[in-house]
């Protein structure tokens, strides 16, 4: 009848199917949130595993090749041929040594770099790195991969072992001076011709990983998944912004969102001015920018200050 009122128990079962509905409609349009960000995520995790498995047996195999080479130089180090091998193997040892003293990486950056550039790292109030501590930590391994070259060319310059001619009247002819290196030191030249050979293949896989570890955790900060020393502190951004429209005088100077490059009359969202320099940004796009960096875009001043 459509005077009936439902009962309490009918109440009840009406009740608890509507939360079903809710929870199932809830369900349908959180989910793909979820997928979206737990996939991207778990194929990083998968991508740097794999890094991480290579980079242990690669760097297995540059120790075993470095035994090797310390091996045949035990062997050869007073035989003198006609490629400075043994120099290039001194200068290996030195700089392996020099990497273990000095570019050992702790909480306060590298000795080296407190020494040669005089700058510290203070994990309480991190910084940008210098240009000069940028330069130090590119040195090394620059300076590695072209002494591995030059091993490389030295030991295609060895020549032949000559055969012994016999003279007119039967006589052997007199050996020069300094005999070649693939009749001396046979063993130093293979050790020396791999371990420059993988040490710059090396080097090239660290390179590369390394370019894209570093694209896989901007990409995990920017979606707020971690932490960076140079990303704000949280709430920076609503402390040093606030919510401007499109009549504020600050946007007809600025017409467009530096980050996204895209014009803030033909976009949606809400837009942030910085109180401390006066730009304009969409606030989503900011909110991406202060998770990684914790500067102003346009002119780097610090958005990161918390007395305000």
């Amino acid at each position: 009848m459509s005077g009936h009122e439902p009962t309490d128990a009918e109440g009840l079962i009406l009740f608890e199917a509507s939360n079903d509905g809710n929870e199932e409609t809830q369900g349908d349009t959180t989910q793909p949130d979820a997928e979206n960000v737990q996939a991207p995520v778990l194929h990083w995790a998968c991508a740097m595993c794999m890094f991480a498995t290579l980079l242990c047996l690669m760097t297995i195999a540059s120790i075993c090749l470095l035994v090797w080479l310390a091996y045949e130089y035990t062997k050869y180090s007073a035989d003198s041929c006609d490629v400075p091998l043994q120099f290039w193997v001194q200068v290996v040892s030195l700089t392996a040594l020099f990497n273990l003293a000095c570019n050992q990486q702790d909480r306060y950056g590298t000795l080296g770099a407190r020494i040669f550039c005089g700058w510290r790292f203070d994990p309480e109030n991190p910084e940008r790195m210098p240009v000069r501590v940028q330069a130090y930590n590119l040195l090394v391994p620059i300076f590695t991969a072209v002494w591995n070259c030059v091993g490389l060319y030295w030991v295609s310059q060895a020549k032949e072992p000559a055969l012994q001619d016999r003279g007119l009247n039967g006589t052997a002819v007199e050996e020069p001076e300094v005999r070649p290196c693939k009749e001396v030191a046979p063993g130093l030249l293979a050790a020396i011709r791999a371990y420059a050979s993988f040490n710059l293949l090396y080097s090239l896989f660290i390179l590369i990983g390394v370019a894209g570890l570093s694209q896989i955790l901007y990409c995990l900060a920017r979606r707020g998944l971690i932490r960076v020393s140079d990303a704000a502190p949280p709430g920076s951004l609503e402390r040093n912004t606030e919510e401007v429209t499109l009549e504020d005088p600050a946007t007809l100077e600025q017409t467009s969102c530096s980050i996204c490059l895209e014009d803030f009359a033909h976009s949606e969202g809400v837009l942030v001015k910085t109180k401390q320099c006066g730009h304009v940004f969409h606030k989503a796009h900011l909110q991406n920018w202060l998770m990684v960096h914790r500067t102003c875009p346009l002119c780097r001043s610090d958005l990161g200050i918390s007395d305000r």
